[in-house]
């Protein structure tokens, strides 16, 4: 690889005589991307909708870019100045123009990730952002992946100095490439030093320039902080991915090392940033890192690094205190001078992976898109609706997309589903909590009850999420499902689908329209049950010539669903017979929610017992209970039957095939016990009955002997 800090070819732009300049738009970060499809009036209502960010308006990207940047006057924002921090406000002295602090301005001078600085602006995320795409910009420098965001452009298509002040900067946001129009007025502190990220190359303006534009969007100087992945997706559209630190993603994290190194396709822009620290070792608590190289010597993989502060580095092993494990060797390998590193504190140091994983919270993984062949974007709504809070349950409420991939090729087809949340105001705390669920056995139908998917996405308060698998040859078709924990608002969002075969994306419609209606054809019909979580429930649809049911059989049941479920369940069918139905809606038996069951198995033999009751009542099958939930009579000392409890009907005796039942009741604790008496209307009628007892706590039953009776 080439060394990290060469000086590259001097990038400075040259002025056009043009006053407006015409560019043809291009899609920052795209690869060759599917047949782009005309947006729906809904999706162009989303964007246009949010346009609209903290109280400013950012329009779509235009096809071609048609601005006059030219002016008799320095151009200034009609938005007005930017809000600073409160760091800022103590120290600032006034608002002034590159040209009056610089003697000979350009937007590029030299791109160096080492001469970016961050200032006062809590912003230690988006200027490792800067840092590492600086990088990678001058290791490949026919790529100009950090400044190609900046307008005007010369005719050699390089960003330029603009004595009119005038710039637009291109980001990617709430789903679309947005114009953000800035002036070149920065802040200055009462000492003359500029109070945001600038460059350490003398009169270079591009750091200060993109994070203007870039606070400009997120409401200001006094921004509450990002990640890096987040940023990086607004400045260069790369595939943001967060993973949170473990041993176990060592081959997650070098992977693109292992595939190709040198194809620029196969590269990821990376950042690594701290948690809560107990023992810092030089590393500042909740800060973001950029990684700028990453290099394996000997089985040994390091990571050379930089605090945005451009100073305070890491102190523990391979840093510039470790005189053990650098070797003559090793510091030959990696250009590095062990004792200048002692000298000179530029925030640049190495580290190994494990102590990565020991002292590092998460890392950030921008993938470049163009390592996908085939990208489809779909933009959609999740209204708020009470019913749709949890989706632990229910699904029926969530958007759902069908997802095919047409691979062509015997190798599997790599995928990235990424769901990106749109914002309109600045949050210091993100609370919604959302993911991408997928399943692979639904043929890309809509799935209405929650169940276990394929690949589970983590409910992360991120505004995106990355989920990533392969897809086998052939045509294969998934259902995306997205979710959010606790929904207290209406989510805008954008659906992307990167792939390296033919991909279409669709969002599944709604199938069934709520209407009142008589249908003289066979309609399709869904029906739904919801409850309370703890409530294990069963719904059927049951043909019943406009009376109520007393007994069932199959050929009477239109449709069912799978089973109980907590909380919700449902069922559908095509092509219903238009008829009377009933809707038979249960409760899971008592016994699977936690009751006690109790089988009777007896007999009504002739001679023996009375079977029908008659003049022979105290004949019939009797059972001693002690505490139990369901009784018929008190056991009394002396003349065995006292007062009845309850019965299953006043004696009403029925021909239903699923037999009879009393109601629940509450029996009180009583020595004697109680008495349970089974009896048939006819006598003589001989034949095995079964009889089931639940209660909610165990109970001992015993059959009563005819003769001591």
């Amino acid at each position: 690889m080439n060394k990290l800090f060469e000086r590259a070819e001097d990038l400075k732009g040259l002025p056009t005589t043009m006053s407006s300049l015409q560019v043809k738009s291009a899609n920052p970060g795209a690869g060759n991307s599917s047949p782009v499809c005309k947006l729906s009036s809904m999706e162009d209502e989303i964007l246009k909708k949010n346009s609209i960010i903290n109280d400013k308006n950012f329009p779509q990207w235009p096809k071609e870019l048609k601005e006059q940047f030219e002016f008799d006057k320095p151009f200034m924002d009609q938005d007005g100045g930017l809000e600073l921090s409160m760091m800022q406000i103590e120290n600032f002295d006034s608002w002034k123009r590159p040209s009056e602090i610089m003697k000979e301005p350009k937007m590029v001078a030299m791109i160096s990730s080492a001469a970016i600085k961050q200032d006062v602006v809590t912003d230690c995320s988006f200027v490792a952002s800067l840092c590492v795409s600086a990088a990678y910009q001058k290791r490949y420098d026919n790529k100009q992946l950090i400044t190609r965001c900046i307008f005007p452009k010369n005719k050699y298509g390089h960003p330029y100095y603009n004595p009119s002040g005038k710039y637009i900067i291109k980001l990617i946001f709430n789903g679309a490439p947005r114009k953000v129009v800035i002036d070149d007025f920065l802040p200055l502190s009462r000492d003359g030093t500029l109070m945001c990220t600038f460059s350490t190359n003398k009169d270079e303006l591009w750091p200060s320039i993109i994070e203007k534009a870039y606070l400009k969007l997120m409401g200001g100087y006094n921004f509450p902080g990002s990640n890096s992945g987040i940023d990086l997706y607004t400045l260069t559209g790369w595939i943001p991915e967060q993973i949170f630190i473990d041993h176990s993603f060592v081959n997650i994290f070098f992977f693109y090392l292992d595939k190709n190194p040198e194809s620029e396709k196969k590269h990821a822009l990376i950042t690594i940033a701290t948690g809560h620290l107990i023992d810092t070792k030089g590393l500042v608590p909740t800060h973001a890192y950029a990684v700028l190289d990453i290099r394996e010597v000997n089985n040994l993989r390091l990571l050379l690094v930089k605090n945005p502060w451009s100073h305070k580095r890491w102190t523990g092993p391979f840093s510039h205190l470790d005189r053990v494990n650098w070797t003559s060797e090793l510091m030959e390998i990696l250009d590095y001078d062990i004792e200048k590193a002692s000298n000179i504190d530029d925030g640049i140091f190495w580290i190994d992976f494990d102590s990565v994983c020991e002292n590092f919270y998460s890392i950030h993984m921008n993938w470049n898109p163009e390592r996908f062949d085939y990208i489809d974007t779909k933009h959609s709504t999740w209204p708020k609706n009470c019913r749709s809070q949890k989706d632990a349950i229910n699904l029926a409420y969530n958007p759902q997309f069908c997802l095919e991939i047409n691979n062509k090729s015997e190798q599997p087809s790599e995928v990235g589903l990424l769901l990106s949340k749109h914002i309109t105001v600045t949050e210091e705390e993100n609370e919604d909590f959302i993911t991408l669920h997928v399943y692979n056995d639904t043929n890309g139908e809509k799935i209405y009850s929650a169940r276990t998917p394929w690949k589970k996405g983590a409910y992360i308060n991120s505004p995106h999420i990355l989920v990533r698998f392969d897809a086998p040859t052939g045509i294969t078709r998934y259902t995306i499902v997205v979710a959010q924990i606790n929904q207290a608002k209406s989510l805008d969002f954008t659906l992307k689908c990167y792939s390296t075969s033919p991909v279409n994306l669709s969002e599944i419609p709604k199938k069934y329209q709520n209407v009142k209606d008589v249908y003289s054809d066979k309609p399709r019909v869904l029906l739904m049950l919801e409850g309370p979580k703890t409530f294990a429930m069963d719904v059927r649809m049951i043909w019943s010539n406009g009376k109520r049911i007393a007994s069932l059989t199959a050929k009477d049941i239109l449709m069912k669903s799978s089973g109980y479920r907590n909380g919700f369940c449902y069922c559908e069918k095509d092509d219903v017979k238009p008829s009377n139905v009933n809707f038979d809606v249960t409760t899971i038996p008592l016994e699977g929610a936690g009751m006690f069951k109790k089988i009777i198995q007896g007999e009504w033999i002739k001679g023996f017992n009375a079977m029908g009751y008659h003049d022979n009542y105290h004949l019939n099958p009797k059972m001693n209970t002690i505490p139990t939930h369901i009784k018929v009579f008190e056991k009394h000392p002396n003349n065995l039957f006292g007062r009845e409890i309850a019965n299953s009907g006043s004696y009403a005796y029925a021909s239903f095939i699923q037999g009879v039942c009393t109601d629940d009741i509450a029996l009180p604790s009583n020595d004697q016990g109680y008495i349970i008496i089974f009896s048939t209307w006819e006598k003589d009628i001989p034949g095995k009955f079964i009889a089931y007892v639940y209660s909610d706590r165990n109970i001992t039953i015993e059959e009563i002997d005819h003769e001591r009776s």
